[in-house]
Parts: C-alpha cells; sequence; structure tokens
C-alpha cells in the first residue's frame, strides 16, 4: 500500500516538475510578452537561458518557479484534507432534534 501511494507522489512530482521547467516559462514568457512587450534579455531563449543559469547557481525564485506548481498541488491536496476533516467532524457533534 505505501509504495503505490510513494510511486503516485513520484510520478506527480515528475509531472509537475516537468510543466514547471518546461511550460511554466513558456507561459510566463507569453504573458510578460503580451502584457509587457519583449522580454529585457532577448527573447523566448534568452528567458529559459537566464533560468537554467539561475537554477544552476541554486537561486529560491528560480526553484521557487519550478517547483510552484507542485507546491500548489500540495496546499490544494492540504486544503481539501482539512476541509473534510473539519466537515466529518462538524457532522459527528451535531445534535439532531
Amino acid at each position: 500500500m505505501k509504495n503505490k501511494k510513494l510511486r503516485k507522489e513520484i510520478i506527480l512530482f515528475i509531472i509537475f516538475l516537468f510543466f514547471g521547467l518546461f511550460l511554466l516559462p513558456f507561459l510566463i514568457y507569453f504573458i510578460g510578452y503580451i502584457v509587457f512587450g519583449d522580454y529585457a534579455g532577448g527573447g523566448f531563449t534568452d528567458l529559459y537561458k537566464d533560468l537554467y543559469i539561475r537554477i544552476s547557481h541554486i537561486d529560491p525564485v528560480a526553484w521557487f518557479i519550478i517547483l510552484s506548481p507542485y507546491l500548489i498541488w500540495i496546499s490544494l491536496r492540504q486544503t481539501l484534507f482539512l476541509y473534510r476533516k473539519r466537515k466529518n467532524y462538524r457532522d459527528k457533534n451535531t445534535t439532531v432534534n
């Protein structure tokens, strides 16, 4: 049972990491291009290059960007867990007249 949960969590982490490494920078560039115009360093490839240089230099902002999809997933999952737990607690302690 634990191995299935761990395997599922690793697969989810890899999927979200892929999203954070490849798709999220594209979305950041695209939205930034629409709102602000061209990237200051040049173009799309320059944004990727700058991001990967910052990742290799252990820049917390770059790591936050690539890990943010997984962090959002964890936050949502914990919020739902606490909401369900609170709802179940309330249902058990409700008196019916």
